[in-house]
């Protein structure tokens, strides 16, 4: 989640034990901060696909401002 409405992040996380060979990232925003889903656009504010890096245990990810994410990785 990034709830900062001027700055985009970047995520790095670590997996200790752990090494992730296939991964996906959901992420959730739109660059109108009062955008919505109505019934005239019910599709406007949808999960897209988004990158992920994943390097050995490591794994990246940008987040643009007011945004959520999910990811999953599979061994």
């Amino acid at each position: 989640v990034n709830p900062l409405p001027d700055e985009d992040l970047e995520i790095q996380c670590a997996l200790r034990g752990a090494i992730a060979k296939n991964s996906r990232a959901l992420l959730l925003h739109d660059s109108d901060w009062n955008a919505s889903n109505s019934f005239d656009a019910p599709d406007r504010v949808v999960p897209k696909p988004h990158p992920v890096k994943v390097e050995g245990s490591t794994v990246r990810l940008d987040l643009p401002r007011m945004s959520v994410a999910t990811v999953t990785l599979t061994p």
